[in-house]
């Protein structure tokens, strides 16, 4: 293309540094004039030639009056005045100077001596001459070394002169060829843009002969530029009859031009083939004009409109699927559009409808039309969105349920334009939602009697919780208080079997004292209410750790304590958890040699944990989901311990909103990670 469409302005050349470039010349060339001094030189030069033309000038006259002294001629004084006249010129040709100044002077000095002697032939008379003549030659030499500098400076004048033209053609060159590259690139440029349009772009010379057309055109139209050789858009038939050769034309002459929508069949083109093909579509034609204003080509952009109408299918297909319906009302005219779903939704003939706002609120039922109509006044009045959900009464006397939803445009000064908006059918949800209101009501019921079931039931496990306490308690005291009496009273009698059975017995009895204490606690850690408050988590953990030390002094572990934060928890329950977590980690690092257990933060699954971590025996993970099992034991009798503690702590655990889960290898030490957001769950007892 040879210029930018009618309105745009082509590309703007970067002669800003070409610019730059000739006023640098032009001032390295101002710069070595002034340096060199060339035009004083060269006008010093010009007054040498000047003054070198008189000094010999000044030479025949005096040849002539010294030959009329000589022969005695009485009448020399026109010589005279020649000679002075001839004196005064070189005089005023010498004054820019001051050495050849004092030689003139000494030469007119010399000349009035040699004047005022008597003329006669004297040897003494022609010496006088002679030293004359000499003061005249003086004035040569620098007269001719001024000539020789004069022509040297004109020489650097004309030289310089010469390079600086040669530059300045070289960067006018250069600005050429830049303006060259510059004018391709937007050239390429516009062409890649056409390419690359989801618009089908074709390009025509004014006679109508097609030049370019992008891929997109390509597949609209199902064949490519060489195949419309014989197509003249002129001589098309079709377009003449449906009035847009006349818009072709109209760009022809520069105008800007959009189409109405016309239906196009390949087939009827008989100057080209290609696949039948029907589209509906509008073009947009604008003219590209060159630098003096001539249309040089003029572009075509199509828009398919009946890609736009199968859109507009689906929408009325995907409204009808959903029963959301679109509707616009013309705040200036007050007429409303609806879309063919709002009709479906309202059951209303569409060609028996006034589609007006007061025509719609006649749709609404009577008992919420006010509402409605004040709901969308207040929407418009305050700028705000309008929602509302309301009830239609259909002719047949049923009732159906609409949520609607809108905004309004504005104009600068505030003035309402149009209102727009969607209805949705939501009969059916309203239908379901009674329905789910009953079962609701009859949910709440079963789960006020499930509570009072439950509440039963706790007061059956608190009962428990007291049998366990007290009476299963008595048989262990009775069986360990005889079993001391045996001990103290029969102890000599006894052999070491006897000895042995009874330690067996005393230690069994205190096993199932433990066993009892640890269901005990674990039946409290999920009946108790939480008491929520602030808790020190890290020192916490020191105070577990130096009862720890005082229990077990004979086994020296490193503890490292890297958490230093506050969580809400109950205090009680979260002191179980880390008795249970760091004895399990000091138990099982009795037989490391260098035994370290750290309580630190970590993460699990992108929320913040709290980590103990030991070196000690660790676990199989295969056996992982027993961990917290109760009663579940995954070492052998060389570790105390009765299989309810882990199951504490994940009770623990699970009452302030957390989880917890359990790492390890065997014989590399064992990791348990759990998180707490006691702040986000219910305070009361489990059931």
């Amino acid at each position: 293309m040879t210029a930018p469409p009618t309105g745009t302005a082509g590309p703007k050349p970067a002669v800003v540094p070409l610019l730059a470039l000739a006023l640098a010349g032009v001032l390295l060339y101002g710069l070595y004039l002034y340096l060199q001094a060339v035009p004083a030189r060269i006008q010093q030069g010009l007054r040498a030639q000047e003054a070198i033309r008189l000094l010999d000038a000044q030479r025949a006259p005096l040849l002539r009056l010294q030959a009329a002294r000589i022969a005695g001629t009485p009448e020399t004084a026109p010589l005279v005045q020649a000679v002075r006249r001839n004196l005064q010129a070189y005089r005023r040709a010498s004054r820019h100077d001051t050495e050849l100044s004092v030689l003139v002077a000494d030469f007119n000095a010399r000349l009035e001596t040699w004047l005022a002697e008597p003329a006669n032939d004297e040897p003494a008379a022609s010496l006088h001459f002679i030293r004359l003549l000499e003061s005249l030659a003086r004035a040569e030499p620098p007269l001719h070394a001024a000539i020789r500098a004069g022509s040297q400076a004109e020489f650097g004048l004309w030289l310089g002169m010469s390079l600086l033209a040669l530059w300045l053609i070289l960067l006018f060159f250069l600005y050429q060829r830049q303006q060259r590259r510059r004018i391709e690139q937007a050239e390429k440029r516009l062409r890649a843009i056409l390419d690359q349009s989801p618009f089908a772009i074709q390009i025509f010379d004014p006679d109508g002969t097609p030049r370019h057309m992008n891929p997109t055109a390509e597949r609209l139209w199902g064949v490519r530029l060489a195949d419309l050789a014989r197509y003249n858009l002129l001589q098309d038939a079709q377009l003449e009859a449906q009035g847009i050769t006349s818009c072709f034309r109209r760009a022809v002459a520069g105008e800007a031009v959009t189409t109405p929508v016309v239906r196009y069949d390949t087939e009827q083109t008989s100057s080209v083939e290609s696949p039948r093909k029907i589209v509906e579509l509008r073009s947009h034609i604008y003219p590209l004009k060159d630098e003096d204003g001539q249309v040089r080509e003029i572009i075509v952009m199509h828009e398919d409109v009946s890609a736009l109408q199968a859109m507009q299918r689906r929408l009325t297909e995907a409204q009808r699927v959903a029963r959301l319906g679109s509707w616009e009302l013309d705040l200036r005219t007050r007429q409303l559009y609806w879309s063919d779903e709002i009709y479906r939704i309202f059951e209303i003939d569409p060609h028996r409808f006034d589609a007006s706002y007061d025509a719609f609120l006649d749709a609404v039922h009577p008992e919420d039309r006010e509402a409605v109509n004040q709901a969308y006044l207040d929407s418009v009045a305050n700028r705000t969105e309008y929602e509302i959900q309301h009830r239609l009464l259909m002719p047949d006397g049923r009732i159906k349920y609409v949520h609607e939803r809108g905004k309004t445009d504005y104009a600068a000064d505030g003035t309402p334009l149009r209102s727009i908006g969607t209805v949705l059918d939501i009969t059916d949800y309203k239908r379901l939602e009674a329905e789910l209101s009953r079962h609701r009501d009859h949910l709440e019921e079963r789960v006020a009697q499930r509570t009072r079931e439950l509440a039963a039931v706790n007061a059956e496990l608190e009962s428990f919780s007291y049998s366990v306490s007290h009476d299963l308690r008595a048989p262990l005291r009775a069986i360990s208080g005889f079993s001391d009496a045996l001990r103290e009273d029969c102890g000599e009698q006894l052999d070491a079997a006897g000895r042995e059975y009874l330690d067996r017995i005393g230690a069994n009895v205190q096993r199932m004292t433990q066993l009892i204490d640890d269901l005990l606690t674990l039946s409290r850690t999920s009946q108790a209410p939480l008491r929520l408050e602030s808790v020190d988590l890290g020192r916490l953990a020191d105070e577990v750790v130096a009862q720890l030390r005082q229990r077990h002094p004979e086994h020296t572990v490193n503890f490292v304590n890297r958490v230093q934060a506050t969580v809400p928890g109950d205090s009680r329950l979260l002191r179980i958890l880390l008795e249970n977590l760091l004895d399990n980690a000091w138990k099982y690092t009795g037989q490391t040699e260098q035994p370290e257990v750290v309580f630190e933060t970590g993460t699990l699954d992108d929320e913040t944990a709290f980590v103990v971590r030991d070196n000690g025996v660790g676990f199989d993970m295969a056996y992982a989901d027993k961990l917290f099992g109760a009663f579940q034991r995954l070492h052998g009798r060389e570790f105390p311990g009765s299989g309810i503690g882990l199951a504490t702590v994940q009770r623990i655990v699970h009452r302030h909103g957390g989880r917890i889960i359990g790492e390890a290898e065997p014989n590399r030490g064992a990791r348990f990670r759990f998180t707490l957001n006691a702040g986000q769950v219910d305070a009361r007892p489990l059931p």
